[in-house]
């Protein structure tokens, strides 16, 4: 199944350049499960997108240091995609902004918490499992790097997984939408490197308690399980990709 991940992000210029960008770190993952997915990646960033919604058969949208509120053209230009693609019923996927994107996009709202930064790791309830969500755990834990969250869900979505901090963690519409806040990408190494680079903004005391978290077991390969079951569900829909 040929996926378009549309970065709308790249790695922070302060950091270790040893690092993976956004794409990169996908393709990784969806590697280390052996999942059916051949990835492109799209700067969607610098304005480039895919010719027709219908060039790939599915899209997963990544962070951003951007906001969906942020007047960029490239913004306004995702979200009308976004619409496009979700009318033909082509899987989407997002993961923070990503997630906050398509909230935005499809009915709901995401803005800047008042709760302040969420970093580190974070386990959050499992309220519903969609089909293509495997297992039968009750919470899912994930590295978070976050100031946005979703504060109103789309009209059609229903929330899978939150917390009192992040109620709307996870949500899915239908079979075509799968919205995830946290980073199954990320490693405890880059999380590391990026929360040093970004202590001035976060704050000393919340730099440290997020820097300790990381020595967690996270759900990484269990969210990256569903993601390419998503995307590769029983033939429903068929491949839209131009040969």
């Amino acid at each position: 199944m040929k996926i378009g991940i549309l970065e709308a992000g790249q790695n922070n210029a302060k950091m270790d350049p040893r690092h993976p960008q956004y794409a990169t770190m996908f393709t990784s993952m969806f590697a280390a499960i052996s999942a059916p997915l051949s990835c492109t990646a799209i700067a969607v960033k610098d304005g480039i997108f895919p010719e027709s919604v219908d060039t790939f058969d599915g899209y997963l949208i990544t962070g951003s240091a951007c906001g969906v509120y942020d007047d960029e053209p490239w913004i306004n230009q995702l979200i009308f995609f976004v619409r496009e693609a979700h009318a033909q019923k082509i899987p989407l996927m997002g993961i923070c902004f990503g997630h906050q994107l398509l909230a935005h996009a499809l009915g709901g709202w995401a803005e800047k918490s008042e709760k302040g930064w969420g970093v580190g790791e974070r386990t959050v309830d499992i309220k519903t499992h969609a089909h293509w969500m495997h297992g039968d755990k009750n919470t899912v834990t994930l590295i978070y790097f976050h100031q946005d969250q979703v504060t109103k869900l789309p009209p059609e979505a229903t929330c899978i997984a939150g917390d009192t901090f992040c109620p709307n963690a996870i949500f899915a519409i239908d079979d075509t939408v799968f919205s995830v806040q946290g980073h199954p990408e990320f490693s405890a190494d880059y999380s590391r490197d990026l929360l040093t680079v970004l202590t001035p903004k976060v704050g000393d005391e919340q730099t440290k308690t997020a820097l300790a978290s990381l020595n967690n077991t996270t759900d990484d390969s269990v969210v990256a399980d569903w993601i390419q079951a998503f995307f590769c569900r029983p033939a429903r829909y068929k491949p839209r990709h131009k040969q």
